[in-house]
């Protein structure tokens, strides 16, 4: 079945859960402006994200993955500033990621890996809050984004794999002086292994493979 229109009667509703279910059709907008908590995703969900969603200025967690949703991810959601984690993964989305996310500022964890997402990697614009990237399996082109990566020193997760990467791997990676897993594989990365890998002593994972480092 879908998603009943009805919900959005419950104006008292702070946490909504529908995931891991066998839901199908489109995510309606409900107009339940005090959830803090949403979550729809595992289904079989279609169609785009709401651009209403922008307006649930409580909203600390939104996860629509594991869907078949499509369109662009919306560049309302920057408004969301109490957003702590949000989880796009494994759908469909195209396009870019929004430059409104930059005002994201309580974001943590931002995670729109497995999708067709495209651009330069090196023009997004995110929070320097966030502290673990999942960005895998996209089209994202050009050098890595370490001018933006580069000024936390926070970063925990790092992964970029199975998109179309260029250049070289920074050694301003030095900064991330808490990072665990890092994971740059199967994209076409140039130049040499930075020797300053070796000062993360946090890091437990290094995914370097299916390059053309030398």
């Amino acid at each position: 079945g879908t998603i009943p229109t009805e919900l959005g009667l419950l104006k008292k509703m702070d946490y909504f859960d529908l995931g891991a279910n066998e839901l199908n059709g489109t995510i309606p907008w409900l107009d339940i402006p005090l959830v803090t908590v949403y979550y729809a995703d595992t289904n079989r969900l279609t169609g785009t994200v709401p651009t209403a969603f922008g307006t649930m200025e409580y909203m600390t967690l939104l996860a629509v993955c594991v869907n078949s949703l499509t369109g662009t991810v919306p560049s309302e959601l920057g408004a969301l500033s109490q957003l702590s984690v949000l989880n796009l993964y494994d759908n469909q989305f195209t396009g870019s990621i929004p430059t409104t996310f930059d005002a994201l500022t309580n974001l943590r964890i931002f995670n729109v890996a497995h999708n067709l997402l495209t651009g330069p990697a090196d023009s997004m614009i995110l929070s320097n809050s966030i502290i673990y990237f999942y960005m895998s399996i996209n089209y994202f082109t050009g050098p890595l984004p370490f001018e933006q990566l580069c000024k936390s020193d926070s970063l925990l997760t790092v992964l970029f794999a199975d998109n179309y990467l260029t250049g070289a791997i920074s050694s301003c990676v030095s900064n991330w002086s808490v990072v665990n897993t890092i994971d740059f594989s199967r994209n076409e990365l140039e130049g040499s292994v930075p020797t300053e890998f070796s000062s993360l002593v946090t890091l437990e994972t290094l995914i370097l493979g299916s390059n053309q480092l030398i």
